[in-house]
Order: C-alpha cells, then sequence, then structure tokens
C-alpha cells in the first residue's frame, strides 16, 4: 500500500496549485510588493475525515493505517475517523482543497477494495 499521507499532500498541493490565483482575498505588502493570497475560497471553513466501520476487509485496514503510523478515532454514530490534515499538510484548512485531497485517498482505499468515505461539514 502507497502511503497514504503522500497521497493526501500531493492531491491538496495539486489543488492548491490549480486554484492559486482565483482567490477572491489579496493583500499586497506595500513596502515590498510582495502578493499574498489565500487558498481557493478563503470563507468555505469546515472539517473532513475519512470514515470507515471496522467490518470485513476494512479490519485489515485498521491494522495497515496502524503499521503506516496513522491513528483512527472513534466517529460519532459508530465507525472510525482518520483526519489526514493532522500529519499532512495542513495549509490554512480550505475546505474544498481538503475536500479534494480527502476524496483522491478515499478513491485510492476504495479501489483497494475497502469501504471508505469523505465525512464532511462545514464550519
Amino acid at each position: 500500500m502507497e502511503n497514504l499521507q503522500k497521497i493526501y499532500e500531493d492531491a491538496y498541493k495539486k489543488e492548491w496549485e490549480r486554484r492559486k490565483g482565483t482567490s477572491p482575498i489579496r493583500v499586497v505588502d506595500n513596502s515590498t510588493g510582495q502578493v499574498y493570497e489565500n487558498e481557493g475560497n478563503f470563507f468555505l471553513c469546515g472539517f473532513t475525515s475519512l470514515r470507515f466501520w471496522c467490518k470485513g476487509k476494512n479490519r485489515e485496514l485498521k491494522r495497515v493505517l496502524a503499521m503506516q503510523g496513522l491513528k483512527t478515532k472513534p466517529a460519532y454514530g459508530g465507525g472510525l475517523r482518520l483526519y489526514m490534515n493532522e500529519i499532512g499538510h495542513k495549509g490554512n484548512g480550505d475546505f474544498e482543497i481538503q475536500k479534494h485531497a480527502y476524496s483522491q485517498v478515499s478513491n485510492y482505499l476504495n479501489g483497494l477494495g475497502y469501504m471508505v468515505y469523505i465525512d464532511s461539514m462545514l464550519d
């Protein structure tokens, strides 16, 4: 199994580059001329995680995640959660970019036969 942190970080960085320059807010430092911009849509803040139930093949997934140093947490309503942004690129927490990166990890794991989905909520 590939390193999930790397999949997350690569997807996050790629989406950041794709959205670069589309930010609705830019700040210019008049003394240096440096332009600072936020990631994607500054106003969307939320929480995203991977969620799965520890049944069938997913029992193996919990062990594999532990071997990669990834810790799961109990999810409200059952199952387990994995927060990739605790180990990967944090950025400013842009919700849309995080969702994109999580979807890449989820697609990879689902392709290996695990049943994982994205659980997200706007703040």
